[in-house]
């Protein structure tokens, strides 16, 4: 019963974090008066719409890729977030070791890179 609870508390964490924005704007349209009827149906309308691009993106994925690697997936939003940080990163490493030790440092990484694919 204890990973049924954790599951979903987890579930309705996430949906709660990932929803907040739409329900700051759902509270912008209800105190602008705007027709519930329309409020109610964009929400729907919109639900689907979101619904339906990800199952087509999955069927998608799926008859393109191998199972394996369609989990590899959800390293690229990780990716596209931190690439302002590695960016800010490798500015400040270079200008603390100058081009020949940023030169010399990131052929080191790349033959260490080398051996251990090799190993």
């Amino acid at each position: 019963m204890s990973t049924v609870f954790t599951v979903l508390a987890a579930s309705v964490t996430t949906f709660a974090a990932t929803n907040l924005d739409d329900f700051f704007l759902l509270t912008v349209f209800f105190a602008r008066r705007v027709a519930t009827r329309r409020i109610v149906a964009g929400q729907y309308l919109g639900f689907a719409a979101i619904v339906l691009v990800s199952l087509a993106g999955v069927w998608a994925a799926g008859a393109a890729a191998h199972q394996g690697w369609i989990r590899l997936l959800g390293i690229f939003p990780l990716a596209i977030g931190s690439q302002p940080h590695w960016e800010r990163a490798e500015q400040r490493l270079k200008a603390k070791l100058g081009d020949a030790g940023w030169n010399n440092m990131r052929q080191a990484v790349s033959r260490m890179t080398e051996a251990a694919i090799q190993a």
